[in-house]
């Protein structure tokens, strides 16, 4: 195939745009509306992983984004190829990740554009419309004018200001059809490199003195880091500003991770599912910096008005319309790139100011003694606790990418796992919260993160069960996953909500599971049982003896619940059980 030919056709258009921007994996589920496209991949030198499942190809191409900080590329057929990619769709747009999502589709001529019938073309489905809410941008490609074009400006849109996914819509026509030379375009090399830079007001005069001097005259200031920092890469720098200005940090759920977890600054995850003594410290803070992060309800709970309560809230975001529109109003904003923000404080702040934090830290420990979670969980038989502890210590001079599922066990992961950007990375879903993230994820991220060592999947009986198929994949690419089946026999969170408010918990608890030990090596795996905590050391010894992938089934105690939990009318510095 020659690229210098006068004519070529739309998919060797877009081989090429996507190469130009320096694609180098696509993540698919074939079909037939997608095949002119693959093969102009292959002939490329574009390789591809081939998942079980259109929603697996959607996460693993998460995944690998997430890992690299870059755009990736998810490709499915038409009809219900692309309706299985709304979900993965929907957590890329809602957790700010980049993903170009390409779709096949009938023919320009048979797209049910107008008429008044409800499917012209077999497997037609109006996916432009149904990607629209939850991506930046999505086009249905018609004509062949600038077509490069077109596209390169959809990549761009995926990592300007707050990234996020877009739709390209291929018709089998436009993919086949011949595209003369002067009807598309390719801009000079300089113009393809990929920038976060937007039209976007500069940082305003002052505002950097102004958050700095408001931190440095508070009793109790505290910081939020949210996944703003993970997106703009800030955690070095993060690291740095609370090190130097000796300010308590808390997280965001999808946020763990941005210092590391065994900081002494560092005071667990907030709000809804996280520690109680983090509440606590949100709550009687004075001054709080918010780093990219929503303060949704389930960071600050139902009573928004008692947590603003003789508090200033400075917030720093990329994207104006969460600055301008959130929930909670702001006292100071500053909008832009969090890395660059936190250099600017970072080069402004003058150590020979610092002040000295240390009756509020050690209020903090205080809280932290006596209200820590753990005890809701060591005189179990076997816990979540006890599995990610006793997996966290075992491999923690080793590199690890860590996904979970969503649940009780997601919220554990995040309180007892030390993660430590970008050594021990964790992933989940956060926004848009879907069971299944965690085996697709975990495939796209070590195949991107090849200086990994492992890859640790914690994830529930129910969301294991979601895209289990992915196991196949894990071993056709002899990934060094271990899978840690936490098996409590219920859908966990949604049991427990359930039995606070009703006397029975009908159709998420009492689950007659298989054995998840014996499916993992019917697709090639090791499989191992572990039904006890004094079994960890010596089972922990077999699961790592080498690389190869296994599934560990958990058979934890079934009364296993997220405790303490912020309820709905409790105020910051109220947690069930701790207050009732």
């Amino acid at each position: 195939m020659n690229y210098s030919t006068d004519k070529q056709n739309g998919a060797q258009v877009v081989a090429k745009a996507l190469k130009d921007f320096g694609i180098t994996t696509v993540y698919l589920y074939p079909g037939g509306t997608i095949a002119p496209l693959l093969n102009e991949f292959v002939e490329l030198g574009i390789h591809y992983v081939c998942a079980r499942n259109e929603q697996g190809a959607g996460y693993a191409a998460i995944g690998a984004a997430k890992i690299t900080g870059k755009p990736q590329v998810v490709m499915v057929t038409s009809g219900p190829g692309a309706t299985n990619l709304i979900t993965p769709i929907a957590d890329a747009y809602y957790d700010s990740i980049p993903i170009i999502a390409i779709t096949g589709q009938v023919g320009v001529s048979d797209i049910n554009f107008d008429r008044k019938v409800r499917q012209t073309g077999f497997q037609e489905t109006d996916s432009k419309n149904l990607f629209t809410p939850v991506t930046k941008a999505a086009c249905v490609v018609t004509e062949f004018q600038e077509l490069y074009q077109q596209i390169a400006d959809m990549i761009q849109i995926t990592i300007q200001g707050r990234p996020g996914p877009i739709l390209i819509d291929m018709p089998m026509s436009i993919q086949r059809g011949e595209v003369e030379q002067e009807q598309w375009t390719i801009p000079a090399k300089s113009d393809l490199s990929l920038s976060r830079a937007e039209e976007q007001s500069p940082v305003q005069d002052g505002d950097i003195e102004r958050a700095l001097a408001l931190l440095q005259s508070a009793k109790k200031p505290l910081i939020l880091a949210g996944n703003g920092v993970h997106i703009a890469n800030a955690n070095s720098e993060l690291k740095y500003l609370v090190e130097t200005m000796g300010i308590p940090t808390v997280c965001s759920l999808p946020g763990v991770g941005a210092i590391p977890g065994k900081d002494p600054l560092y005071k667990g995850f907030v709000g809804h599912t996280g520690e109680y003594f983090a509440n606590l410290a949100a709550y009687h803070a004075d001054v709080i910096l918010v780093l990219g992060a929503r303060l949704d309800l389930r960071q600050t709970g139902t009573e928004l008005a008692e947590f603003l309560l003789d508090k200033i809230i400075i917030r720093v975001d990329i994207d104006p319309n969460e600055l301008n529109s959130g929930r909670v109003k702001a006292d100071l904003k500053i909008m832009g790139d969090l890395k660059e923000i936190l250099s600017q404080m970072n080069a402004r702040y003058s150590k020979n100011t610092k002040h000295e934090y240390a009756e509020w830290i050690s209020t903090i420990d205080v809280w932290k003694n006596k209200y820590n979670s753990k005890q809701f969980y060591t005189d179990m038989n076997l816990s979540s606790y006890h599995i990610i502890r006793a997996v966290d210590e075992y491999t923690k001079d080793q590199k690890a990418i860590v996904t979970s599922g969503v649940g009780t066990h997601q919220q554990l992961v995040a309180r007892y796992f030390n993660f430590n950007q970008p050594d021990r990375v964790w992933m989940t879903s956060a926004g848009h919260g879907t069971m299944g993230f965690d085996l697709p994820s975990v495939i796209g991220a070590l195949l991107e993160g090849h200086d990994y060592d492992y890859g640790l999947v914690f994830v529930g009986d129910g969301s294991f069960q979601m895209n289990i198929q992915e196991l196949a994949t894990i071993n056709n690419y002899d990934l060094p996953v271990k899978i840690f089946v936490l098996d409590n026999q219920r859908l966990g969170i949604v049991s427990q909500f359930q039995l606070m408010n009703w006397p029975v918990d009908e159709s998420t608890g009492r689950k007659i599971n298989p054995s998840f030990s014996a499916i993992g090596k019917a697709y090639g795996l090791k499989g191992f049982d572990l039904d006890d905590k004094a079994e960890l050391p010596e089972r922990l010894d077999e699961i790592f003896a080498d690389t190869t992938a296994c599934v560990v089934h958990c058979h934890i105690d079934e009364e296993e619940d997220v405790l303490p939990m912020l309820l709905g009318g409790q105020k910051m510095n109220e947690m069930y059980p701790f207050t009732k």
